[in-house]
Order: structure tokens, then sequence, then C-alpha cells
């Protein structure tokens, strides 16, 4: 398994931070009128890549689940910046939230993933000792309270408890 792969949302991500550095070069940097078409097009860069996707997403639960969430949000204040003559400042937010959202998925990604692998070693069933001595082969997840399990060597334990 790949450590890093290039999906969309990382793309963007990249696109956003390229045209934050891009905006802030433009504005504090190269000054006149290359550092202002600079200024815009990287504005206009963090807008697109990092304003359209979370767009969608806030469209979408809006929509579906009519919830105002963080999305909506932060392109709201995106666009508050905007329209108040702040556009930098909206980049910056965008760029920061844009950054939050893949390393959040990608975390999620991960745990999601570990997760899963422990899943994979539970066992299915377990050898539960019964009332009168003996021992029967019971499904892992008809085990209650109180039974006593037969662990052999080598074996995984399929509950937790004491």
């Amino acid at each position: 398994m790949p450590r890093f792969r290039l999906n969309l949302p990382v793309v963007l991500t990249m696109a956003t931070v390229i045209g934050l550095v891009l905006a802030v070069s433009g504005h504090w940097i190269l000054g006149g009128e290359t550092g202002a078409r600079a200024a815009l097009a990287g504005t206009a860069l963090v807008y697109l890549a990092g304003g359209v996707p979370a767009g969608w997403r806030a469209l979408t639960a809006l929509s579906r689940d009519h919830v105002l969430d963080i999305d909506l949000l932060m392109i709201v204040a995106a666009i508050a910046a905007a329209v108040v003559g702040a556009s930098l400042e909206g980049a910056i937010l965008l760029t920061l939230f844009s950054l939050s959202t893949t390393l959040e998925e990608r975390a999620m990604g991960r745990a999601k993933r570990a997760i899963e692998a422990l899943m994979a070693l539970r066992p299915e069933t377990a050898f539960r000792k019964m009332p009168h001595g003996g021992v029967e082969e019971v499904p892992a997840a008809d085990l209650r309270i109180g039974d006593l399990l037969i662990l052999r060597p080598g074996s995984r334990v399929p509950a937790d408890g004491v």
C-alpha cells in the first residue's frame, strides 16, 4: 500500500496552498501590476480549488440532510471576506479549511483501516465451558457476561473482560 496517494482532495488542497503562496507573493512581495495579477490569480485558484468542494459538500448537506454545517459557514465567511475587500483573508481561511479537511479525512481513513484490521483478528467462535464441565464451540457473538472461556495455546481471545 502506498504511503501517500494523490487523489482529488489532495490535489485540490495542494492547489489551494499553491494559490495562497501565489496570492501572498503578489500582495506582499512582487508589488505593482505583476503582483496584482499574481494575487488575483492565486486568490482565484484558492477560491476555486478550496471553495467549490466545500460549497458542494455544504449544498449536499443542506439539501439532503437539512443541516447547516461547517462547510457552509466557511463558504459564507470566505465570500463575505471577498465582498468586503479582504479576499486574501478569505483565501487564507479556505486554504486552512482545505488542509484541515484533507488531514481529517486522512486520519479517519487510517483509523478506519486500523479498526478493520483489529476486527479481522477477532475469532468467529469461542470455546465456552458448560456448567456440567463440558466444552462447546459457540459463535463469539453469542457470548454473555459470566461465561467461562477455554483458551487454547496460540488462540485469540474472543471477548474482553475479567
